[in-house]
Formats: C-alpha cells, sequence, structure tokens
C-alpha cells in the first residue's frame, strides 16, 4: 500500500494510488506547463482534445468501446 510517482516526461508526471480497501485503481497524470500569454489558450483545450480522440481511439464511441472492454473503467479530464 503506498503513493507511487513517475516521471514519464519532462512536465508530465503519473500518480498511482495502491491501496487494499478498495477493489478499483485511481491512476492520476498530471500535465504540467509553463503559463505563457501565446499559449495558455492552446493549453486549455488540452483536456477537451483528449476527450474527443486518440490516434488508436479515433472517437469517443471507440474510447467507450476500450472502456467498457477494462471492466467499466471511467476516465476524467480537468483543467486545473
Amino acid at each position: 500500500m503506498g503513493e507511487k510517482i513517475i516521471d514519464i516526461k519532462e512536465g508530465i508526471r503519473a500518480h498511482l494510488i495502491e491501496t487494499d480497501f478498495f477493489k478499483t485503481n485511481l491512476i492520476c497524470v498530471m500535465l504540467t506547463v509553463p503559463i505563457k500569454k501565446e499559449t495558455v489558450t492552446l493549453n486549455a483545450l488540452i483536456p477537451f482534445l483528449l476527450k474527443r480522440g486518440t490516434n488508436s481511439l479515433k472517437d469517443q464511441s471507440e474510447i467507450n468501446k476500450k472502456l467498457e472492454e477494462m471492466y467499466g473503467a471511467s476516465y476524467d479530464l480537468r483543467n486545473r
């Protein structure tokens, strides 16, 4: 039981919290980018773009199918 922090790449960190109390796991991936006037709007759009699709999962329906295959996994994207 404990927390594991993995630096994936500069500005991208994953937090894994392991516990024996629950049957589910929580994985939190945080993207940290500097606030600059020139890029603040584009950076604010990142969560919405990730929710729309990826290279391997082209749209929201494919994402939902994959989540169902993973025993009803879910994800949430937030701008903070």
